[in-house]
């Protein structure tokens, strides 16, 4: 875990990691040091929760609390459901909801819906409820509640990796505020991952309530909601700890990155992600500010390897990844201030070695119509229909329509489905959905290994027997040691592997270009770059 941690915060001074969930908001509480969780073998401290400001804090008297904040956000889930959000829009839920701790830039637990967890021995461990925390709707918090969320999780594909390493058997309910924790391994992923375990109240559970309506225990309840316009949200005054610095919160939905820009221009919105990497200029010109980093992930082309998908032959693949021009793709979308991948996932997380750049010529190759027509034509790829599919958003749209210009050059009868965002993740889990599926795999841990150990896990494209099953070893054997040398040599054969299958092939590294309105403020950053909502506060 040291060794995990120091790695972080080494690469945190390098970049800026862009998350989903990471938008968040301010607990204001924290507890003595306690052991951080994730079941390593020699416990790590942890600090009390307080972060280092990343500006100088305004005197509360110049705060300006009661004018509302307005933030973009995109890719309506058309639900409030914590679990079953995903995309943009789940930035939105930390301001209702919370976990038991968020993790900062520097490597802090801000110890949230709990106050510790201490360390028994490398497989268990003693979770301590915070007392005094209220739901919405009155129902107090108690470890029922966070035991429920943990088997919610557990039991659904897409949120199963919160509780990957936990085990849900002998993990149990001591008292009110109380939890035996245990844990089926080591996993070095676990404790970020806890991060985005999001409490719900056991009680008055009802998902389809929560379509509509919060019941969470954050600083924010909400006000208003209308699908695919905008979330509003109204300050909890009976909030556990420190308010919300300001009294309105409204996320819009805007899905075009033009839109947003439009926005901006007349003042609609304070903040904003992911505006077109052609504008950042422009925005400048308005008078905000505007950061751009990498956001740690990748797009992929994931492959259908079932039996009956014209990708189901390593060649096939090897066709589709050589015609796949990753540099004019990179040109299109970011205007060459990304990067091609070299590996099947990012070089900007924090267990990236060197060495899984050469681990195969697939990407040190890279683009060639001449190879992937050779390769097209001896797999019997030529005049067969291949489904590209995405869930709409520009960036997997642009990737699907200049891989189907290619493919269509070689004879191949490439055809564009788009789903929308809410349906896209399930969709891609049955790989007779789709032929190529244009996606982004990211985790909240920031691992390469992480993606790429669990992401074939319940994204399974097809791909079975006993490779797989090596495969699988390699990959869970480097998330599953707290040797950092041990982790990285076991993860070089896992890439081996992958790259030698081809079950996807990573195209492009994302960028994230950030803005903020220059008299909004907040003081200390998590751990993804982010920030916690109720932290937001207008100068002046």
């Amino acid at each position: 875990m040291k060794k995990i941690l120091a790695l972080v915060l080494a690469l945190l001074m390098v970049f800026s990691i862009a998350a989903c969930s990471k938008g968040g908001e301010s607990g204001g509480g924290s507890a003595a040091p306690t052991a951080a969780p994730g079941g390593s073998a020699e416990p790590t401290p942890a600090p009390s929760g307080s972060a280092e400001p990343t500006q100088a804090p305004a005197p509360a008297s110049s705060i300006n609390e009661d004018r509302t904040v307005y933030l973009a956000t995109s890719q309506d889930s058309g639900t409030l459901y914590p679990n079953a959000l995903n995309g943009a829009f789940c930035q939105t839920v930390t301001a209702f909801y919370e976990p038991m701790y968020e993790i900062m830039e520097d490597g802090s637990y801000l110890w949230l819906l709990a106050t510790g967890i201490d360390q028994v021995s490398e497989l268990e461990a003693t979770i301590h409820v915070r007392e005094g925390v209220k739901f919405h709707n009155g129902n107090p918090l108690t470890a029922d509640d966070i035991m429920f969320s943990m088997e919610l999780c557990a039991n659904d594909p897409r949120f199963y990796l919160n509780v990957k390493a936990v085990d849900m058997e002998k993990t149990h309910v001591v008292d009110d505020y109380t939890i035996d924790l245990w844990y089926t391994r080591y996993d070095a992923t676990q404790a970020i991952s806890f991060v985005s375990l999001y409490i719900l109240d056991k009680e008055s559970f009802d998902e389809v309530y929560l379509a509509s309506h919060v019941n969470g225990t954050g600083p924010y309840c909400l006000d208003e909601y209308v699908i695919n316009s905008h979330l509003s949200g109204i300050r909890n005054e009976n909030y556990w700890g420190e308010p919300a610095k300001i009294k309105h919160l409204t996320f819009k939905c805007i899905n075009e990155a033009e839109q947003v820009v439009n926005a901006l221009a007349v003042g609609d919105i304070d903040y904003a992600r992911g505006i077109d990497i052609t504008d950042v200029d422009y925005v400048r010109d308005l008078g905000y500010d505007v950061n751009v980093s990498f956001g740690g992930y990748t797009f992929v082309e994931m492959f259908s390897l079932d039996a009956n998908s014209p990708l189901a032959s390593k060649e096939a693949r090897l066709a589709v990844a050589y015609a796949t021009d990753c540099a004019s793709i990179a040109q299109v979308m970011y205007q060459g201030l990304s990067e091609v991948c070299v590996f099947p996932a990012s070089t900007h997380t924090t267990d990236y070695d060197s060495r899984f750049k050469d681990a195969s010529p697939l990407y040190a190759h890279g683009f060639d119509m001449d190879l992937a027509k050779e390769y097209a034509e001896k797999s019997g790829l030529v005049g067969k229909t291949v489904r590209i599919t995405n869930n709409g958003n520009a960036g997997q749209t642009i990737i699907a329509q200049m891989v189907q210009s290619n493919l269509i050059k070689l004879g191949i009868d490439a055809q564009i489905i788009t789903y929308d965002n809410a349906s896209y993740f399930g969709t891609i889990m049955d790989a007779t959905n789709f032929d190529i599926a244009i996606f982004e795999p990211s985790c909240p841990s920031y691992m390469c290994g992480d993606v790429l150990a669990n992401y074939p896990d319940f994204v399974p494209l097809g791909w079975t027997g006993s490779v797989r099953d090596t495969y699988g070893e390699y990959a869970h054997g480097a998330m599953g040691t707290p040797d950092a040398a041990k982790a990285a040599d076991s993860l070089l054969e896992a890439v081996k592997i992958f790259e030698d299958v081809v079950p996807w092939y990573a195209v492009v590294e994302t960028i994230s270009p950030t803005v903020i309105s220059k008299d909004l403020r907040y003081d200390r950053k998590t751990l993804s770059g982010g920030f916690r909502y109720s932290d937001l506060y207008f100068v002046g």
